[in-house]
């Protein structure tokens, strides 16, 4: 149970969260600067892991193999608990105060960073009831759609310019926020409407998105019918915070790398080329080794505890929170990062 014992570092940024707001004032802000001061700066103090030889199987004891999906399964009611106990008492903090903008941004913070990283390792596991888990943390941020086309979409076409995920390089990530989030939504739509057509009858429950659009509507009136307003502009907020996390780290994920074509339409498959990696502890403990993200890439199945760090040499020098704060200073991002690409970056 030791070698799980790292990843409940996870739940720092919800007790952050609840601390905050239960002080009161600036500390409202306490959430948001652990994910954005206290990440980098744990990540310099502890450094980098070693790599070793990549294996293949389930190494983990059956134990083990149950306390790491334990974790995840715990954080989903902690992350939807917190948020009821904000939304539910808007009149905690002056509307559009400081403090009250704190708390909002605290949570969007938790929700995009621990949150939509459990919610992608749920989404992509065989099991139902884990992928319900994974798709009820993104409909607490108005993102359900990330199920259909990170899964189905993203993964397929990554590295190439089908993929809305996949920054190209010298693309700012101001651009890139808008168009991945349009694209990756009408994207989403493609995909279920393709499948629903090659289906022998259409059945409208059976269309995700469809399904996904209903649910998601009819959250977003029970909480302006439950808490009115207010409430209902503080749930848009830390959602908009949580996508913008999360598609900052789609940014910095995949920039500027791209897949070779073969063929008119084709190309080669996605290897550990096509994904840069983190190797500090900090960022691999606190988003469920998601800086090991080109083995996630190969073998998109492997649960996170197995997930292993890539030879390539695509990786990152500093931490996850570190390379969101140089990405949001594009002149300084493009002069660490353009030097470092391999291969052609633009797409044509």
């Amino acid at each position: 149970m030791s070698g799980a014992l790292p990843f409940l570092l996870s739940f720092l940024i919800p007790i952050g969260v609840v601390s905050g707001i239960l002080l009161g004032g600036l500390w409202n802000f306490l959430g948001i600067g652990l994910v954005f001061l206290a990440h980098p700066l744990l990540d310099f103090l502890l450094g980098q892991e070693s790599i070793q030889p990549r294996t293949s199987g389930d190494l983990k004891s059956k134990v083990q193999f149950k306390t790491y999906s334990l974790i995840l399964w715990v954080y989903v009611p902690v992350q939807l608990g917190i948020q009821y106990w904000i939304l539910s008492k808007p009149e905690r903090t002056p509307f559009l105060s400081l403090s009250w903008i704190g708390a909002a941004w605290s949570l969007g913070a938790m929700a995009g960073a621990t949150g939509i990283t459990a919610a992608h390792e749920l989404i992509h596991r065989r099991n139902r009831w884990e992928r319900f888990l994974g798709v009820t943390l993104l409909l607490s941020v108005c993102f359900p759609h990330y199920r259909v086309e990170h899964v189905f979409g993203h993964h397929r076409h990554v590295a190439t310019p089908h993929d809305p995920a996949t920054a190209r390089k010298g693309e700012s990530i101001y651009f890139f926020w808008i168009r991945s989030t349009i694209m990756g939504w009408l994207s989403a739509w493609k995909i279920e409407n393709a499948r629903a057509a090659a289906a022998k009858t259409f059945q409208w429950h059976r269309h995700r998105m469809i399904h996904y659009t209903l649910v998601q509507s009819s959250l977003i009136a029970l909480i302006w019918a439950l808490w009115g307003w207010k409430a209902l502009v503080l749930f848009f907020i830390q959602s908009s915070m949580a996508v913008m996390l999360l598609e900052t780290v789609d940014y910095i994920e995949h920039y500027g790398l791209v897949r070779r074509q073969t063929a008119p339409g084709r190309y080669e498959p996605a290897t550990d080329l096509h994904s840069w990696d983190s190797r500090h502890r900090v960022t691999n403990w606190f988003l469920f080794n998601l800086g090991r993200h080109a083995h996630h890439h190969a073998q998109p199945f492997v649960r996170y505890e197995n997930l292993q760090l890539s030879r390539s040499g695509h990786e990152f020098e500093q931490g996850y929170s570190s390379m969101i704060w140089l990405a949001l200073c594009p002149p300084l991002w493009k002069r660490e990062m353009d030097p470092k690409l391999q291969q052609p970056g633009d797409f044509k």
